[in-house]
Order: structure tokens, then C-alpha cells, then sequence
């Protein structure tokens, strides 16, 4: 649909759970004598969205990423790892835990959009149902360097241990899954996330 049709559409299809490219013009027409290029600008997903239309002004708009573990946990009762992540207010927090408590965590936070790892998508379905719009993202985003470089990459910082979340490996690893998904669906206006609970 055309760019001034954006505000009638683009809500009703983010409430629809569905993944809306934006397009733009890539050069100036005045600077071509052929067609305009075009590109994708933007991904608009239900849990990343900057638009106020989309946004629901009483409560928060969380991307939530949940990652299972691969059972070489040293921790007991660590299953899962866990983000939450509002990109209009730039509250980003993590935790970890048993299947139960991430399902407690899921209920209570409600996001808008749950990633988890593709290869996991049964796993997931069993625990947390189809309640939530979900989205499978590749197993190398949910690995501990990834994550971790990532973090550090975008805080600025050679560790996490002010933010407190150094030992929290399975929910680093949730959180640099939630920020790669920024980068990927062409979020890059993210300086306002500046810090992780």
C-alpha cells in the first residue's frame, strides 16, 4: 500500500501478528533519469515498532526472546534464559530459570513477539502454547559468544559485570538475540537502550 495509506494499515496488520516491510525510495528522483531505486528501510514486527499508532500508550511494548538450554548448564534448575526488551522506552531486562518460571515471567510480562531458536520450535510450542506471536530466529544467534559480544558491542563496555548479568549466561545469550533481531529487521536508532537488568 502507498506511504500515506501507513497510518490506516500498518496497525491493523502489526495487531494482525503479521511482519510489515516499509519501503522507501533510495535516491533522489531529481538525481535519475530512470526508475527510482527502491529498498526495504524498516521491518515492523508486533514486539519492534517505533510507531504510535501501532503502540498501545498504557503498557509497555516487549520483544521478548527466549533461549532453551542445551543441557551443559552447570546450574541446577537453569532450563531457559530470558529477555525483554521495549524498544519505545528502552527497558531491557533478563532472567533465567526453570521452564515454569519463564512461563510465569511470559504471563506476566504479555510481549507483543517471542523469538526462540528455530530448531526449538517444538520445544517451545509444548511449554508456552500459541499464545504468543512467535517468531524462529537461526541457532547462531543464541550462542554465548555471539551474545556477549554483541552486549558489549552495544553498551560500550569490556564486560557486564555492572550490569550485573555476567553470570546470567543463558539470558546473555536470550538478550544478544533480541538485539540481533534489531539489527535485523533495520532498527538501528537504539542508542536509548543503555543499560540491561
Amino acid at each position: 500500500f502507498p506511504h500515506h495509506s501507513l497510518d490506516t494499515y500498518l496497525p491493523k496488520l502489526v495487531r494482525a501478528g503479521q511482519r510489515v516491510a516499509i519501503c522507501d525510495q533510495l535516491e533522489d528522483p531529481k538525481m535519475t533519469k530512470t526508475i527510482v531505486k527502491r529498498g526495504v528501510t524498516e521491518l515492523v514486527t508486533p514486539g519492534v515498532s517505533y510507531n504510535d499508532k501501532v503502540l498501545e500508550h498504557k503498557k509497555n511494548n516487549y520483544l521478548a526472546s527466549v533461549y532453551f538450554s542445551d543441557g551443559t548448564s552447570k546450574k541446577k534448575n537453569v532450563e531457559a534464559g530470558i529477555s525483554f526488551l521495549d524498544v519505545s522506552t528502552g527497558e531491557f531486562s533478563v532472567a533465567e530459570g526453570s521452564i515454569e518460571y519463564i512461563d510465569k515471567l511470559l504471563q506476566s510480562f504479555t510481549p507483543s513477539e517471542v523469538l526462540f531458536q528455530k530448531n526449538k520450535k517444538k520445544l517451545f510450542t509444548e511449554h508456552f502454547g500459541e499464545k504468543f506471536y512467535s517468531y524462529g530466529l537461526d541457532d547462531w544467534a543464541f550462542t554465548a559468544e555471539f551474545g556477549n559480544e554483541l552486549l558489549l558491542k552495544h553498551f560500550g563496555t569490556k564486560s557486564l559485570k555492572g550490569f550485573g548479568v555476567e553470570a546470567l549466561d543463558h539470558a546473555v545469550i536470550a538478550a544478544g538475540a533480541a538485539l540481533h533481531y534489531l539489527a535485523d529487521t533495520q532498527h538501528d536508532k537504539i542508542k536509548h537502550i543503555s543499560t540491561i537488568s
